[in-house]
């Protein structure tokens, strides 16, 4: 069901981003193109979360790979 979705969707953005995300800031800090996506994701998070929800990406990956940007939850879950 879509209540289903959602909370597991969220589970997973929460669990990635609070036993996940300094790892993967520390080992990405020097990656120039995430360091773009993760500024721009702070300006404009629901609509790049849109198109890539959108976009063919197994929703745990894209789950997981939000959860460690500067997304706020609440555009997480709207889109």
């Amino acid at each position: 069901t879509l209540v289903g979705a959602v909370f597991g969707g969220v589970s997973v953005f929460l669990l990635s981003r609070f036993v996940f995300r300094e790892r993967v800031e520390k080992y990405l800090e020097s990656n120039v193109f995430f360091l773009k996506f993760n500024g721009r994701i702070e300006r404009e998070g629901w609509k790049l979360a849109l198109v890539m929800r959108l976009a063919s990406v197994p929703f745990g990956l894209l789950n997981m790979f939000l959860a460690v940007t500067k997304l706020k939850l609440l555009p997480f879950i709207l889109t």
